[in-house]
């Protein structure tokens, strides 16, 4: 199967949904290893994101079949995909 397009669009979901999430949360409070940990004491963890809005992606194959991924970012993941 090859892929016949793939689009990204900057997508605002704002409000932000209220649904439960499908999985509880770590009652340890979870830690999730991140590249930018180690610049902790001079950029705090709140600041590790501009506020940019979300990228949906549709890629679609020769088929007809297509998917769609939603991720943050999207100033530069836009203009990368």
């Amino acid at each position: 199967m090859k892929i016949r397009d793939v689009r990204a669009v900057a997508v605002n979901l704002k409000p932000v949904p209220k649904t439960k999430p499908r999985v509880e949360p770590d009652p340890n409070g979870g830690y999730f290893v991140s590249p930018m940990a180690r610049y902790e004491q001079e950029l705090p963890r709140q600041e590790w994101s501009a506020n940019w809005p979300m990228t949906a992606c549709v890629i679609t194959a020769e088929d007809s079949t297509w998917g769609l991924g939603l991720t943050q970012m999207a100033g530069p993941v836009c203009s990368i995909i």
